[in-house]
């Protein structure tokens, strides 16, 4: 009856685009986009490999997309990841984008909750911190602009928090 969600993604489309291009995000939103984007490459050898390197990077590396800036790949659809996932331009992201593989490209899609947005019924309560550095605000104005049942309130006790490693944690 009702849906409720804290300052996630709406868009993962533009969620890659900030990962890659902005030197904004976090190491670990690019270290997870890139995850993602092999782990959805049809399987192959060069998918296997892109995906073990990804594995072996801490979640607390600066700089967590080194292990593919020097990787060849002999298919096409995984050169077609390494370019855009080591692609720091954002003038080129969308060319980059397109050469994906359809069904990377669809599945990106499939879980972009805006692009099916205008086919929500149910009230969707969105609370969301304007200085997220993982979710932009813009995020969740998109969706309410889609969305008529959808309501933002923006906050700033609730941000995401960099990693920190302790002990106690």
């Amino acid at each position: 009856s009702a849906v409720a969600g804290l300052a996630a993604f709406t868009d993962l489309r533009d969620l890659i685009r900030l990962a890659t291009t902005t030197g904004t995000p976090t190491t670990f939103l690019t270290l997870s986009v890139a995850r993602s984007v092999c782990a959805t490459l049809s399987p192959s050898d060069d998918r296997d490999a892109l995906v073990a390197d990804l594995a072996a990077v801490a979640v607390d590396d600066p700089d967590p997309i080194a292990c593919l800036r020097d990787r060849a790949a002999a298919e096409e659809d995984a050169r077609a990841a390494l370019a855009l996932l080591t692609n720091t331009d954002p003038d080129r992201f969308d060319t980059l984008y397109a050469a994906l593989p359809d069904d990377l490209r669809r599945h990106v899609e499939l879980l972009s909750p805006v692009a099916v947005a205008d086919r929500l019924r149910a009230p969707v309560e969105l609370v969301w911190d304007a200085r997220d550095k993982y979710f932009p605000l813009a995020h969740a104005r998109a969706l309410q602009e889609v969305a008529p049942t959808v309501r933002v309130t923006v906050i700033s006790a609730l941000a995401h928090t960099g990693l920190s490693l302790s002990p106690r944690a």
